[in-house]
């Protein structure tokens, strides 16, 4: 083997492992699909209301970064309107100094968007909510010019999988839109049952 192969053959192989190595986004996040009744009975809080925040920042160790989402709150479907009728969120992922992280499943949330959350935690002003079921537990409102009523998504379930008899997971079907005064009604019955 003459030494010009063995440098070649060297190159490749550290390139080869080097590629091996760069970071490639992770899609590992699963979790149990929830329906509407199992979304209720599990969340502490269940709440329509604007975003009016969304702030990401390292955490103390400087080991992931941290969202942390304010939501001014219009109604409260179970639980008790928080104080000052806003509720806060935290929750992983986001961008800081220029580095994002995300986690898949995971809800985003953008300033001025409506939505119905399935909350737990965040009873007082010190603690934080979390959404229930990830991406399942917010639900995105959207006005229909053309029936002119708010129409409410059936929350992100990419991440969200049934298991069958054998132990397999299978990708959850998404849910449909509802009417908002149709979602409500629905709640409402589910909660008052308990």
């Amino acid at each position: 083997m003459n030494m010009n192969h063995f440098f070649r053959t060297a190159a490749l192989a550290l390139a080869l492992t080097a590629t091996a190595l760069i970071a490639r986004p992770a899609r590992a996040s699963l979790v149990l699909a929830m329906d509407l009744g199992q979304l209720t009975q599990q969340a502490e809080r269940i709440v329509v209301g604007e975003v009016t925040s969304v702030r990401s920042a390292w955490d103390a160790k400087h080991e992931r970064i941290l969202s942390t989402i304010e939501v001014k709150v219009s109604e409260a479907w179970k639980g008790t309107m928080p104080s000052g009728g806003t509720v806060t969120i935290v929750q992983p992922g986001g961008v800081a100094d220029g580095i994002e992280m995300r986690v898949h499943g995971m809800p985003a949330f953008a300033a001025g968007e409506r939505a119905v959350l399935f909350l737990r935690g965040g009873a007082t002003q010190t603690q934080a909510a979390a959404v229930v079921g990830m991406g399942q537990g917010k639900r995105g409102l959207k006005f229909d010019s053309a029936s002119k009523r708010w129409m409410v998504d059936g929350g992100d379930r990419s991440a969200a999988v049934n298991i069958d008899l054998q132990g397999r997971s299978h990708p959850a079907a998404p849910e449909v839109s509802l009417p908002l005064d149709e979602l409500r009604r629905r709640v409402s019955t589910m909660v008052k049952a308990r």
